[in-house]
């Protein structure tokens, strides 16, 4: 496992040398960025931000407070430039995707052997979606990461271990919740299969369950007691919206991982549905699992009202852990090496349909793939001839340009230009 991280930080490293240096871009702004600075400002003043500090739909920087990131980029804007912090979150970002890539490997490997799992592995890896997540400064990597270290440790059955990167996936990001979730689905269906089965020996006891359904509980404190994360918007009035909205993204930016929730249903109802099934559920712990944890969220996804398509990589490794231990071999091996090389080639939304001209320069869809770097790129340059040619100027813009002009921690200019005025709350599309 070492010589395997090693290896594909080096490779990643090497692929993002050039955006080692970006400073972030689009929700990363307006997000945990915006609320990292005003800690700053503030002198790290938690009334003005839990209390009295607006939030987003009001203009305000209370965006970012529900996020762990938030507080450590607060700690390394107090002590370091702008231009180091950038760097070293790369790096982070770079080497919890390498992180992600290994799990994966190490969890396959003993399955399926080293050569399936390392096409498998490889092919989520190169999704265009997730190699632009990489070089880029959000959440999602990281909390992608935690949740594979989740599985890792209940694959090891090591319920405390994996208590506790349930509870940190969520303090990255909301959607740990759903590992949460998952996991007390699984330990329900398994101790039903225990008894159904009269396999005493591999019931839970006390201890398991309770740590099991214990980051759950934890959860439900922090979100209602401190109200931290994003809220789902449930029921049947959202359903069709959320439905439509997969789709479209499923056309637009992520077909590969859309198309990949009705294959999953028919593969893991032809693995499990059959002679044997409690049985089967307690030999394929694993397999379990990742299909529970797959499928719950793209529930979330259909019904959550804000879900982006950058969303999805939360899914990217347990789906390609699912099809390669899930379908048959010589099917397995066949669609990794077509999904590897979709991905190899589409890094910059070669293979993608052209997005229509009203969300071209949306980082919502942009961040389908490595596209992204080209339209921060553009940012920074127009960032920099404003502040160089027209810094006294009344300038009008929308987020998240007002900040990239008035923050100069953000990197895109180094002074903030007086004279700029917003108009609408909502990022720019």
């Amino acid at each position: 496992p070492n010589r395997v991280f090693l290896i594909s930080f080096v490779l990643l490293l090497l692929y993002n040398i050039e955006a080692i240096q970006d400073p972030p871009y689009w929700d990363e702004i307006v997000g945990r960025f915006n609320t990292a600075i005003l800690l700053k400002q503030t002198g790290w003043d938690f009334r003005q931000l839990f209390v009295l500090e607006p939030g987003y739909y009001e203009g305000g920087s209370a965006i970012g407070k529900s996020f762990l990131l938030t507080y450590v980029e607060a700690v390394m804007y107090a002590v370091l430039p702008p231009a180091a912090i950038f760097v070293l979150l790369h790096v982070m970002t770079i080497a919890l995707a390498a992180l992600a890539f290994t799990l994966s490997f190490v969890l396959l490997e003993k399955r399926v052997g080293a050569g399936l799992a390392g096409l498998w592995s490889g092919a989520a890896a190169m999704l265009p979606m997730w190699n632009g997540q990489t070089a880029a400064l959000g959440n999602d990597v990281p909390a992608a990461a935690a949740v594979m270290l989740g599985l890792y440790a209940f694959d090891r059955e090591r319920y405390g271990w994996c208590c506790g990167w349930v509870l940190l996936a969520y303090l990255l990001k909301s959607t740990g919740i759903i590992l949460a979730l998952a996991l007390v689905t699984w330990a329900v269906i398994a101790a039903v299969a225990a008894w159904r089965t009269s396999r005493v020996e591999r019931q839970f006891s006390g201890r398991d369950i309770s740590l099991l359904v214990g980051p759950l509980l934890l959860i439900i404190g922090l979100r209602f007691g401190v109200d931290y994360g994003e809220g789902m918007e449930g029921g049947a009035q959202h359903l069709a919206q959320g439905l439509g909205r997969v789709m479209g993204y499923g056309k637009l930016c992520i077909p590969l991982l859309c198309l990949s929730v009705p294959v999953l249903i028919l593969v893991s109802a032809g693995f499990f549905l059959r002679k044997g099934l409690w049985a089967r559920i307690l030999a394929h712990r694993l397999e379990l699992m990742i299909t529970i944890l797959v499928l719950g969220f793209w529930a979330s996804f259909v019904l959550y009202v804000h879900s982006l398509p950058r969303y999805a990589s939360f899914a990217v490794f347990p789906t390609a852990m699912a099809m390669c231990l899930m379908l048959p071999r010589r099917v397995a091996t066949g669609l990794g090496m077509v999904v590897l090389c979709w991905g190899a080639i589409n890094q910059h939304g070669l293979l993608l349909p052209k997005l229509p001209s009203y969300v071209g320069r949306s980082g919502e869809y942009l961040e389908r793939s490595r596209e992204y770097l080209e339209d921060l790129a553009s940012n920074r340059a127009l960032c920099k001839y404003l502040e160089e040619n027209h810094f006294e100027r009344t300038i009008v813009t929308k987020y998240p340009h007002l900040h990239m002009l008035c923050l100069p921690e953000l990197g895109y200019v180094s002074r903030a230009l007086p004279n700029v005025v917003g108009t609408g709350l909502a990022p720019t599309t």
